[in-house]
């Protein structure tokens, strides 16, 4: 039997780009659909943004440089994880633990548990269901002729993805609007929400899971007043000495 394949791609006046290919995946006794795609555009301050993406019997995966990481693991939790991988026998147990960072010269020793040493890290619960066992249950995806589109799909595992478009006039140009949204389950759990808006300002993602910047604190009143002396004050210039 031929193996339906599909692609869709566009090109806007103002550099907006979009492709999307995909086909048929054998996965043991099931049939799943996997998809490629990129999406390319320009912010307000001119730089070029590129996004790619992956959607197969894995969920689905988003990469590109202007998407923000998630932070490092502090050192205390990554051995603290890695003693509780290599003792899984004692995670029920409440004893035993990661083995301790030497202590400076001079400290008071640490005193133990009533256990006798610190308690590991809890493990975190497991996700249900197998990667190799998710499948797409759904799945739509309609093209107009007048620019608007709009693509949506759903795996065994909750994972689900919806995108929709369309043009717009700013001025005299004609530009593309993009609102989408995905959502899977983390290892530990947690349900992740992302969504997204491009438009002619250009794209802004929306979840709670982002990492935030630090808020901002104010300038000491002596600080401040300094400044203000130093602007109304400027230095003479040397070559009027």
């Amino acid at each position: 039997m031929r193996k339906a394949k599909g692609n869709s791609c566009f090109e806007t006046s103002n550099g907006i780009s979009h492709q999307e290919t995909g086909q048929p995946k054998q996965v043991e006794a099931e049939t799943a659909v996997v998809a490629q795609g990129s999406e390319g555009w320009s912010a307000p301050d001119g730089q070029q943004i590129s996004l790619t993406w992956t959607a197969d019997e894995n969920g689905f995966q988003a990469q590109g440089s202007h998407i923000p990481t998630a932070p490092p693991i502090p050192p205390e939790i990554q051995r603290a994880l890695e003693w509780n991988a290599a003792h899984p026998e004692q995670d029920n147990e409440g004893q035993g633990g990661p083995p301790a960072r030497p202590a400076p010269r001079g400290a008071r020793p640490p005193v133990p548990s009533p256990q006798g040493g610190s308690p590991p890290v809890p493990p975190t619960q497991p996700q249900q269901g197998s990667k190799d066992d998710v499948t797409i249950v759904h799945q739509e995806q309609d093209i107009s002729p007048d620019g608007t589109f709009s693509s949506s799909w759903e795996t065994s595992d909750g994972s689900t993805f919806s995108e929709t478009g369309g043009m717009k006039t700013v001025g005299e140009n004609a530009t593309q609007t993009r609102q989408g949204s995905v959502s899977w389950t983390a290892p530990d759990g947690t349900k992740i929400n992302l969504s997204w808006t491009a438009d002619e300002n250009g794209v802004v993602f929306a979840g709670d899971h982002l990492p935030t910047p630090p808020p901002t604190q104010a300038i000491p009143e002596a600080i401040q007043r300094s400044l203000e002396w130093i602007a109304k004050n400027p230095s003479p210039d040397a070559n009027s000495q």
